[in-house]
């Protein structure tokens, strides 16, 4: 977010608060639901300790100008003042700090003083009918668009005359022209569209990140999506907030790690869904344990491999240390080297002497069930402690790349 001047709308984060809590007035949305959606889908403005402060003192202001400011913001905009000039006093000469300084003086004198009386916006005055409801041509959280796949790549891949759906969960940060949104990707069985909550809930998410085919992703940032896109290319589902969500979802804490495309890049889209399959048919590749970086992938991957051979699953509850599959996995993946970006501390004598007492309750497990197998399974878990019998901690710093 850019600053250009002392006033408070001298600033892109409070210029965008200001339009889209407006905005959310004029579409007849009332002034409760209207704070809460703004709150919401700035949510990760807000706990940043730059920009929560602009946030909470554009938005009092831009209320206090309609007549509708809340106790509630008016008490986080006063505690806002002083987080903001903290910021000011570390990046700004004196001169400037001062004048910010009885800038935002002002400005709480002026939310502490009688507030206009509350404006009444001329779409307010009609509530928007279901007819409307396509015409808005706008993306709100929990709007779902579909978009029909009509190209030589969908045609390709056997998809010609399939839907994309997508069902927005939060803003994106794409600062530049148009919409940028944060979204699921789905995509229909046959050239129906799905009707209800329930036919949404049955569709495949489009994996778009696998990593060590442990790990996967489905969000994306969609950006440069602009009002004509919405209303010439997107049908419009409905809004659904509460959809069934993948079981196996990693969801990165920081925006910045999601992936973005731009709206015309829906090829893109079509490659991931090509080579990464979907939820329900996920494309699995061969991977080396050492190739990859972080060390709890590698752990996953090594949990994955015991699950499958052995046919043990653990609980779904179950911590490391008390369950003997994850434990066993956690020692190997501590043995296959590479970089290290979690370190999980040496494997140490005491660590060993528990891995055997592990392996020896699986092969229990393993002995006291009916399976063909239980010869080979039992072999894996041989090979497993004699690796650790002879695992020398220098081969931690074995690379294969």
């Amino acid at each position: 977010m850019g600053v250009f001047g002392i006033k408070i709308y001298d600033d892109d984060m409070a210029l965008d608060v200001k339009e889209e809590y407006l905005e959310k007035l004029k579409k007849g949305i009332d002034n409760e639901k209207a704070l809460k959606e703004i709150i919401e889908e700035n949510k990760d403005y807000i706990e940043d300790i730059d920009e929560g402060p602009v946030f909470w003192i554009a938005l009092a202001d831009t209320m206090w100008n309609e007549g509708r400011l809340t106790e509630k913001v008016k008490k986080e905009a006063i505690n806002a003042i002083d987080k903001n000039l903290i910021k000011w006093k570390d990046e700004v000469d004196e001169k400037e700090y001062k004048l910010r300084e009885k800038e935002l003086l002002k400005f709480k004198d002026k939310i502490n003083k009688e507030m206009p009386k509350m404006k009444i916006h001329a779409e307010t005055k009609k509530k928007l009918t279901k007819k409307d409801e396509n015409k808005k041509y706008q993306w709100n959280i929990g709007d779902v668009y579909a978009y029909k796949l009509d190209n030589e790549k969908a045609k390709e891949l056997n998809l010609n005359g399939k839907y994309l759906i997508f069902r927005k969960i939060e803003e994106g940060l794409d600062n530049g022209r148009g919409i940028a949104i944060i979204t699921y990707v789905q995509i229909t069985n046959n050239e129906q569209l799905p009707k209800s909550k329930k036919d949404l809930e049955e569709l495949p998410y489009i994996v778009i990140s696998n990593w060590g085919n442990v790990r996967h992703e489905y969000r994306i940032e969609l950006v440069n999506i602009s009002q004509k896109f919405i209303k010439d290319e997107l049908i419009y589902l409905g809004n659904y907030l509460e959809i069934k969500l993948p079981k196996d979802e990693h969801i990165v804490s920081n925006k910045i790690n999601i992936p973005w495309y731009k709206i015309n890049q829906i090829d893109l889209l079509l490659h991931d869904y090509k080579i990464l399959g979907t939820n329900k048919k996920p494309v699995y590749y061969e991977v080396d344990p050492r190739d990859i970086e972080d060390s709890k992938i590698r752990f996953l991957m090594r949990v994955r491999y015991y699950e499958e051979k052995l046919e043990i699953k653990p609980p779904n509850d179950a911590i490391v240390k008390d369950d003997p599959l994850l434990y066993i996995a956690l020692v190997d993946s501590m043995m296959i080297g590479g970089i290290v970006l979690n370190p999980v501390g040496p494997l140490t004598d005491e660590m060993k002497q528990e891995a055997y007492k592990r392996i020896e309750i699986l092969k229990n497990i393993i002995k006291e069930r009916e399976d063909k197998t239980k010869e080979e399974k039992l072999k894996i878990l041989d090979k497993l402690k004699n690796k650790i019998e002879n695992f020398d901690s220098k081969d931690n710093f074995y690379f294969n790349f």
